[in-house]
């Protein structure tokens, strides 16, 4: 596995998350997406920058910033792939990425949804004096 070979250069400097995954369309990606989401959400409600790589940073570290993006912000796949290609324009995941990603959508959809009902209930309630809180208050509290 890469992550035998590639060691954290930094430990007392960088928090790591490092995974086992290889980039094969048989590899079973989705199950990390929630691990992926709370390390990026933790580094952010800390104050820190994230850096998502994988060995080329084409198909794996793509996939999982897809991921992050349609479910922080009911992005749809494509969309939020457009969004990252926009950003690294050599971004490829692999077939079985892609499929995984396109499966996730339903799921983190509703998720999506309920986390915004009880959301705007409350702005339905609150005075039009208020201020909306940011988006990034919301993810730090969970």
């Amino acid at each position: 596995m890469e992550s035998k070979l590639i060691k954290p250069n930094f430990p007392e400097t960088f928090i790591y998350l490092v995974l086992e995954i290889i980039d094969h369309p048989d590899e079973q990606i989705m199950n990390h997406f929630p691990v992926v989401r709370d390390f990026i959400n933790d580094c952010l409600c800390r104050g820190g920058k994230v850096l998502i790589q994988g060995n080329a940073g084409i198909s794996r570290s793509a996939s999982f910033m897809i991921a992050y993006l349609m479910e922080t912000y009911g992005m749809k796949y494509k969309q939020a792939t457009l969004h990252v290609l926009d950003k690294r324009f050599c971004i490829f995941p692999n077939a079985g990425f892609v499929r995984q990603l396109n499966e996730y959508e339903p799921i983190y959809l509703a998720r999506y949804q309920q986390r915004l009902l009880p959301q705007r209930e409350a702005t339905s309630k609150r005075s039009l004096d208020e201020d909306e809180p940011e988006s990034h208050n919301k993810r730090c509290l969970r």
